[in-house]
């Protein structure tokens, strides 16, 4: 059996909002204001239903697009799964952003073990200790 036959990839609707934030909640992550800083294109990788892990794919005018937000549904108990629906989502990411003409991402992350996991699949580190800043306007 194919990893494409175990997990199942969906599009975040607006009706996975909710369950998204319980997940950000569980992780100590605040609430995103999801109907004012969300891009168009998210995904979630279920097994059997359930979901397990989700992303969102920020789109800039440039050819780099940057996957964020990326969470894990902290109840799911099956931890030999996460690392190939992670597989799995990345490869969703990767066929949205070259059907849109994008040729390279670029993330930050400061969680030691998504950084080994995208370096297992391929990333490189560029920079590190850094400090990500945001201003409203």
């Amino acid at each position: 059996m194919t990893t494409e036959e175990i997990f199942k990839i969906k599009k975040v609707t607006p009706d996975d909002y909710a369950m998204l934030n319980s997940w950000y909640a569980a992780w100590g992550f605040s609430e995103i204001a999801v109907d004012q800083v969300l891009p168009e294109y998210g995904a979630i990788v279920e097994y059997q239903g359930v979901g397990i892990i989700a992303a969102f794919l920020f789109l800039t005018d440039s050819v780099i697009a940057h996957p964020e937000w990326i969470v894990t549904n902290k109840e799911f108990k099956h931890r030999k799964l996460y690392k190939l629906a992670f597989i799995e989502l990345f490869k969703n990411l990767e066929e949205v952003a070259k059907a849109k003409n994008y040729h390279a991402f670029i993330l930050s992350v400061k969680n030691s073990f998504l950084i080994k996991s995208l370096e297992g699949i391929g990333f490189r580190k560029t920079d590190t200790n850094m400090t990500n800043l945001i201003k409203e306007i």
